[in-house]
C-alpha cells in the first residue's frame, strides 16, 4: 500500500493516527525543530519571531489627538478634522539590550483622513534639527521615522509629511 493512502484512511482511535503521522514524517523526512529565540536585535530588525513579531503587522488607529505611546509598528490618524499629536524621544539603546531602548525601531504614521495632523517631538528629536511634522492633508499620506540614538530620524524625500 501506498504510504499517503494511510493518511486517507479513517481511523477510530486517535492515536493510532498520531502514530501514523510520526512515521509518515519520519519516512518522508525530518520536521525542523523550533527552539524559540531570545528576541534579539537581529529578529527585531528582521520582522521575525521575539517580542517585537508586529513591528510592521499591527495597526493602531487614533482618535481625540494627545500622545502616539507606541515605538513601532503602524498608527494611523482618523480625526475628522486637524488634530494635534506629540511623540516622545526614544531611549537610547537596543530592544533586546539588558537595559532596552528603542533604536531600530521604525513607526509609520499615517493620514487616514486627509487633514493636515501635526506630530509634535521635543525640540531637535527629528533628524536632530526638527520637532514638527505636518501632514499633507491627503488620505493615505505617511511617514516613517526609525529611531536612532534618542533621535527619530526621517527620510523628507520619501514622505509626503512636511517636517519642520
Amino acid at each position: 500500500m501506498h504510504l499517503l493512502a494511510l493518511f486517507a484512511i479513517p481511523f477510530a482511535i486517535p492515536s493510532i493516527k498520531v502514530i501514523a503521522i510520526l512515521l509518515g514524517t519520519l519516512l518522508l523526512g525530518s520536521v525542523l525543530p523550533y527552539s524559540g529565540t531570545g528576541g534579539g536585535a537581529m529578529d527585531q530588525n528582521l520582522g521575525t519571531f521575539g517580542p517585537y513579531v508586529d513591528q510592521d503587522l499591527s495597526i493602531t488607529y487614533l482618535t481625540g489627538g494627545g500622545a502616539i505611546t507606541q515605538t513601532h509598528g503602524t498608527v494611523c490618524i482618523m480625526d475628522a478634522s486637524a488634530t494635534a499629536y506629540t511623540l516622545a524621544t526614544p531611549t537610547t539603546g537596543a530592544p533586546g539590550a539588558a537595559t532596552p531602548g528603542n533604536d531600530g525601531q521604525k513607526l509609520t504614521i499615517i493620514d487616514g483622513t486627509g487633514h493636515a495632523h501635526t506630530v509634535t517631538t521635543p525640540s531637535n528629536i527629528i533628524n536632530g534639527s526638527k520637532h514638527v511634522l505636518t501632514s499633507a492633508g491627503n488620505i493615505g499620506d505617511e511617514a516613517t521615522v526609525r529611531a536612532s540614538k534618542a533621535t527619530w530620524l526621517c527620510n523628507p524625500t520619501t514622505t509626503s509629511w512636511v517636517i519642520s
